[in-house]
């Protein structure tokens, strides 16, 4: 579990096709320490949960299935990459983001940059699936910083409005137009999706078994 507070811009260090489309990635840190952190901890590695299979000085080797290495842009990470890093929340840390848990739902293309003032507007075409679980400011994490969403411009388009600290002390300063950002929605829109269709579908089977309740039944069922 994270927090979307991305703690340091780490740079890929190596990464290799270990074999049947899977992967490993090495990367080094340059802010985060690594002292705490053992082997088979978890690392958000740009919004993506990894999982640390080795680790040596300021640095951390993670494997990437081939699910993930597609479902993500980190398909596209080449040495010398900066990525976003975040260890995972420990309970007795501040929540200064939203709930995020390093699965990404959808990879995002960025349609737009623009400046206004001391504030930076990215405007984000998300996966139209996505959009339901979208809302005016509500939150959503943009390669693993937890963001507010300012606006829904348009259909399955949202617009975040960063402020100068965020655009300097992550890789957003790097973004241009076209740029792929793996997407995860708020949880809570997703339990709340879940729990939804789950109550109509319990209350259709409810109908359908009352419907199903004859005279053959109770009597099959010695109530009769």
């Amino acid at each position: 579990m994270f927090t979307g507070i991305v703690s340091d811009c780490g740079i890929v260090k190596k990464i290799s096709n270990t074999g049947d489309n899977n992967f490993q990635i090495t990367v080094g840190t340059t802010k985060m320490d690594l002292s705490t952190v053992k082997i088979g901890d978890s690392i958000a590695t740009n919004g993506v949960c990894l999982t640390v299979t080795q680790l040596m000085d300021n640095c951390f080797t993670a494997d990437i299935s081939h699910e993930t290495y597609h479902c993500t842009n980190l398909c596209s990470l080449t040495v010398g990459s900066t990525v976003h890093l975040e260890k995972a929340l420990q309970v007795s840390e501040r929540l200064d983001g939203h709930i995020v848990t390093g699965h990404v739902d959808g990879i995002g293309e960025l349609l737009a940059i623009e400046n206004h003032g001391k504030s930076t507007d990215f405007i984000i075409q998300i996966p139209e699936e996505l959009s339901r679980y979208v809302t005016k400011k509500g939150s959503i994490a943009a390669d693993g910083i937890s963001l507010t969403v300012n606006d829904l411009p348009a259909e399955n388009h949202i617009r975040l409005t960063i402020i100068p600290h965020t655009v300097n002390n992550t890789n957003i300063r790097n973004w241009q137009t076209g740029q792929k950002i793996n997407i995860e929605v708020d949880l809570l829109a997703r339990y709340i999706e879940r729990l939804l269709n789950f109550s109509d579908s319990t209350d259709r089977q409810t109908a359908n078994n009352a419907q199903e309740l004859t005279y053959e039944t109770l009597l099959k069922n010695n109530f009769i």
